[in-house]
């Protein structure tokens, strides 16, 4: 073969040329449609699915709780109170998004004997509970507290002190 290039060569080189620019001009509209779709699904699924847990536990579930070594909010709350179904309400809101996990006892749930149980766990709570109230515990201590009244500004200090978000 010479310099020269028959027809029907010429004919094959600019369809293939033509092929690869087809080509090249759908990738550039499937890739970013690829890539925002699984973006979506890792936004969906992996970021704005993350939200608090707020777990009932019986009494000996909380005991084995507390007295583990990983740090854990456990809430103590009552049925038909007003201010417990505020703060769940708070938590809910100030903790969407988080992958926070509280821990629930309802101390109007408990038999005599759980209510015992509970009590005793730790030195502060043998002298009583009072609902709705909130701590941080680790190893049998309670690292802190989280009282009424339910303040949103107060509630995300307190997170944010026991480097719970940021």
């Amino acid at each position: 073969m010479g310099i020269f290039k028959s027809k029907k060569e010429k004919n094959k080189e600019v369809q293939e040329a033509r092929k690869r620019y087809i080509l090249i001009e759908v990738a550039k509209i499937v890739i970013p449609l690829l890539l925002a779709g699984l973006l979506f699904v890792v936004i969906k699924f992996g970021i704005m699915n993350r939200n608090y847990t707020l777990e009932s536990v019986s009494a000996s579930k909380y005991t084995s709780l507390v007295s583990g070594k990983k740090e854990v909010l456990v809430y103590f709350s009552t049925d038909e109170c007003d201010m417990c179904d505020d703060a769940e309400a708070m938590f809910k809101k100030v903790l969407k998004g988080s992958n926070i996990k509280i821990y629930q006892v309802k101390l109007n749930k408990l038999s005599n004997e759980d209510i015992e149980k509970v009590m005793g766990a730790l030195d502060i709570t043998k002298e009583g509970i009072e609902a709705p109230l909130l701590i941080l515990v680790k190893e049998s201590e309670i690292i802190s507290n989280f009282r009424v009244p339910v303040d949103e500004d107060l509630f995300i200090e307190y997170l944010q002190k026991n480097n719970l978000i940021k």
